[in-house]
């Protein structure tokens, strides 16, 4: 019986003993980026593996082919570039392929798309990462400087990230603005939000259209103006949760793109 694998929603490649891609499913090549008859015959690690990790990359792939007490792992997370240099995380299952005279011929690798997890998962250390600096500054200092610091650590961890701002609770039960990255602080000092407006629920969110609702037209004013409200594609919004309380909130803004922090 022959199975026809572009009938499967996941990838399926056979490479020979030199890397040589000789077949790859219609799956494959739409991950990839590149219709199947330009890709037969590259060598995936030339043209598909971080030239990082391709010296281990070959050495593991011999390794897999002169494993003669089949003890290699045959189960992976691996790491694949396109030729626009995007990032790609597959699952891969693979096995030897034998010839009739039961020689090793190649490989065949069935591979499941993980990238957005993978995302996901390096972006939540990220904030979980972030979280604990802000919660650092909080509990050392209410010296708007130590969160200018964070802040701006902050906006160079997570990927994408133009421009950022962090509110903190005061005594007036209200949230404002104690520490900004390209935007006009001064101002933003001069504007207090209430938990509904700032975040209805505990948990991160991503905004894509902010809402121009706000207390009253002065501070609307101010968030067109220095907020740049109508400028920003998307915000990442990072809770301050403090002994279970939203004491603050930290935004990671993007002025270029809407799916900046998908």
């Amino acid at each position: 019986m022959n199975i026809n694998f572009d009938d499967f929603d996941f990838l399926y490649i056979f490479l020979d003993k030199n890397g040589k891609i000789k077949d790859i499913n219609n799956y494959g090549s739409k991950l990839i980026g590149m219709p199947k008859n330009r890709i037969i015959n590259l060598n995936v690690f030339e043209n598909f593996i971080p030239e990082e990790e391709m010296e281990s990359r070959i050495l593991n792939f011999k390794t897999f082919f002169n494993d003669t007490e089949n003890v290699f792992e045959k189960q992976s997370v691996l790491k694949f570039i396109t030729p626009e240099k995007k990032e790609l995380f597959l699952e891969m299952y693979s096995s030897i392929v034998y010839s009739d005279k039961k020689e090793k011929i190649g490989l065949i690798s069935f591979g499941f798309d993980i990238t957005e997890k993978i995302r996901y998962e390096k972006l939540r250390e990220k904030i979980d990462k972030i979280h604990q600096l802000i919660i650092n500054s909080y509990t050392l200092s209410y010296n708007s400087n130590v969160y200018q610091f964070f802040l701006e650590e902050a906006v160079k961890i997570i990927e994408h990230a133009d421009a950022g701002s962090i509110l903190m609770k005061q005594k007036d039960g209200l949230f404002h603005f104690v520490a900004s990255m390209n935007f006009d602080l001064k101002d933003l000092e001069k504007v207090a939000l209430t938990k509904e407006l700032l975040l209805p629920k505990n948990k991160v969110i991503i905004r894509k259209n902010i809402e121009p609702f706000y207390r009253n037209e002065k501070d609307l004013e101010i968030m067109l103006l220095a907020g740049k409200i109508k400028d920003i594609k998307s915000t990442l919004a990072i809770p301050i949760i403090i002994d279970g309380k939203l004491e603050g909130l930290l935004n990671l803004d993007s002025f270029k793109d809407e799916n900046a922090f998908d």
